[in-house]
């Protein structure tokens, strides 16, 4: 599982996270949320191990991430990062592929079982059908696929997500979010998401980590953390919970009542 003890993570002399605790386990998704600023995308960013850490440690499956050369983090953990201006003259292949750069040897030739994990994540992500096509060329939703295929391609136990569902329509916000779900089941993956709309959170996410200013004000199950009280103080506006007709199930709608 990965394992966060104590975190306190920041730039320079700032210190942006505050001990921060929490475990996240395979199969499960979980989500971070909290309002602009709460420390989300610092602690993607101490989970992938390129922000070092100003106190605690972060486990992953045991090992500890701060210790792991960049090869070694890249084979613990997987990104795909905020909407990001891929190279336009690529092709989907060559997009996918660089995610089996932490083990092609130094003259950067890829073996038979490279590309077969290449081509077994497109598969996956439904992006076969962009493998010759330039990225340029694509929608929003289609980069973010290959975004998502990449990471897989790189074999990890663990994915992270930074904001995969910003610039996209609600069709493939869906659409994408059902696949990240499907994928965390079928391949036992522990995943990690940043994320803004709290009622794809509640629908898609297992367990959620609620931030604020850089500490932790509530970790669980969805039902547990999002409650209309906690919610409408985090983000200071008044919050109330609809159900949505299915157990367990509900809406997250502000209000200026």
């Amino acid at each position: 599982m990965l394992e966060l003890l104590d975190v306190h993570a920041g730039y320079l002399n700032k210190s942006i996270l505050q001990g921060i605790n929490f475990t996240a386990s395979p199969g499960e998704v979980t989500a971070l949320v909290g309002p602009n600023g709460a420390g989300k995308t610092t602690l993607i960013r101490a989970i992938s191990g390129v922000l070092p850490l100003q106190q605690g440690s972060i486990h992953a499956f045991g090992k500890d991430i701060q210790t792991l050369s960049a090869a070694q983090r890249a084979r613990m953990v997987a990104v795909v990062p905020q909407a990001t201006q891929l190279p336009p003259a690529f092709t989907g292949w060559q997009t996918v592929v660089l995610g089996r750069t932490p083990y092609v040897n130094w003259l950067g030739n890829l073996s038979h079982r490279d590309e077969t994990i290449t081509r077994d994540a497109m598969r996956q992500t439904a992006t076969l059908e962009l493998a010759n096509r330039q990225v340029g060329q694509l929608s929003g939703g289609e980069q973010q696929r290959l975004l998502l295929a990449r990471a897989l391609a790189q074999a990890a136990p663990i994915l992270v997500l930074d904001e995969p569902t910003t610039h996209l329509d609600i069709q493939f916000q869906f659409n994408l979010l059902a696949d990240v779900r499907r994928l965390a089941e079928d391949q036992n993956l522990v995943v990690v998401m940043a994320m803004h709309d709290l009622n794809l959170v509640s629908r898609f996410c297992d367990k959620v980590v609620l931030l604020n200013g850089g500490k932790l004000v509530s970790y669980g199950a969805p039902a547990e953390v999002l409650t209309a009280e906690r919610l409408s103080e985090v983000y200071r506006i008044k919050i109330e919970l609809h159900p949505d007709g299915k157990e367990g199930q509900f809406f997250i709608m502000p209000t200026l009542d």
